[in-house]
């Protein structure tokens, strides 16, 4: 099981957890079933915007199935699915509107609403007063609670602004730069923020940020490509910036490399750097040796490909078939040796500008390289 795999298995007991405890935190209790909670709803749309709508129709699904073990009140099967798994796990649809949170807690708390009004009318019609239809009296009863309790939601999807990672120092911290280079596969990038425990936008990354439905932790730059939109979007969202003047002597991309660095980030990831002006995509790749210096392993990727530097020993953890390429970048690399891919190299050597090491494959994943001297650098591109 991956990193990432764990963190989502983790985070969605927690969140079915607090929904548990939540629930019987009430505000306001009706005399026929729902109430007015201390934001029970909020753990479902917090895994629902972090992870994706099926990992929060998952996390509904579970916590309606905890809330019924603990509420136990039921008049027919068909209504305690309604009322319990379908209600709850509706909240999850927030996650398939990840660009527009406020819309997806519009969508979700609404789609719980139907499944309690729908359950209102079959099978509590009895309680409607005389005179009143069980359709009007399902739609007020219910929402009279569903509308209070879908106040607490607001901030669901408001930036939780870490703690600056260099007060953890004991801790891992994978940082993502986000960069204004192309934008090639937005839900890979959502895979690798939420997989981030530092977030940070270098300059127009941030509207590449906006457009993916990603809030950094900190924008960084002179700010020079930031758009009207995007200025309003951050402003919106209280995320703080370090602002550099524009005859600074760095790329944007170095100072939020730095500023990664400052707040005690241990492996980086660098999203966007490839692609566009040809000038910006090598120093980019440059930059790998900036991260050296800093002692911090960084990659860098477009959200399909990914390379970094060969230190001592690595490994690719692809796939049968995915290309995996050898640059040397000194001027000769030596002790090359392999395992894994299609054409090995026992001990080999590669000089700077030789294209020998291009277009291999993996045939036994994971594949191996160890290197004895020089700047390799590995490039990984699924097939």
């Amino acid at each position: 099981m991956s990193r990432e795999q764990l963190r989502r298995l983790t985070e969605t007991a927690i969140a079915v957890a607090l929904v548990a405890v939540l629930s019987n935190v009430k505000v306001y209790q009706l005399p026929q079933g729902g109430s007015i909670t201390a934001g029970s709803m909020v753990p479902i749309f917090y895994i629902a915007l972090r992870w994706g709508g099926p990992w929060g129709l998952l996390a509904g699904v579970l916590a309606g199935a905890v809330n019924f073990i603990t509420d136990r009140f039921a008049v027919h099967p068909i209504q305690v699915l309604l009322d319990y798994p379908l209600a709850f796990g509706a909240l999850g649809l927030a996650g398939f509107f990840r660009r527009s949170p406020t819309l997806g807690i519009v969508v979700g708390g609404a789609g719980r609403w139907l499944a309690h009004f729908i359950s209102g009318v079959v099978f509590f019609a009895s309680y409607a007063p005389k005179g009143v239809s069980p359709w009007v009296y399902s739609a007020v009863y219910n929402g009279s609670y569903m509308l209070p309790e879908s106040r607490h939601q607001r901030r669901a999807h408001r930036p939780v602004v870490a703690q600056p990672a260099a007060a953890r120092a004991g801790d891992p911290v994978r940082a993502l730069i986000i960069t204004q280079g192309p934008v090639r596969a937005r839900r890979a990038l959502r895979r690798l923020a939420a997989a981030a425990d530092l977030l940070l936008a270098a300059d127009g990354g941030t509207r590449i940020a906006r457009t993916a439905g990603i809030v950094p932790h900190l924008i960084v730059g002179d700010l020079d490509s930031l758009d009207a939109a995007t200025r309003r979007w951050a402003a919106a969202r209280r995320i703080p910036r370090r602002t550099f003047s524009r005859a600074k002597e760095a790329t944007d991309t170095e100072l939020a490399l730095r500023e990664a660095k400052r707040r005690g980030a241990r492996e980086v990831w660098i999203y966007g750097v490839v692609g566009g002006r040809l000038d910006q995509t090598l120093a980019n790749i440059l930059l790998l040796f900036a991260a050296r210096r800093l002692r911090v392993p960084a990659r860098l990727t477009d959200g399909r490909a990914a390379a970094w530097l060969v230190d001592g020993e690595t490994e690719v953890h692809g796939r049968r078939d995915d290309t995996v390429s050898l640059v040397p970048l000194s001027p000769v690399v030596r002790g090359i040796s392999t395992a894994g891919l299609r054409y090995p190299l026992r001990r080999g050597v590669l000089r700077r500008g030789s294209t020998r090491g291009i277009s291999n494959e993996i045939t036994t994943p994971p594949a191996r390289v160890r290197i004895g001297a020089g700047d390799l650098l590995l490039i990984h591109i699924p097939a």
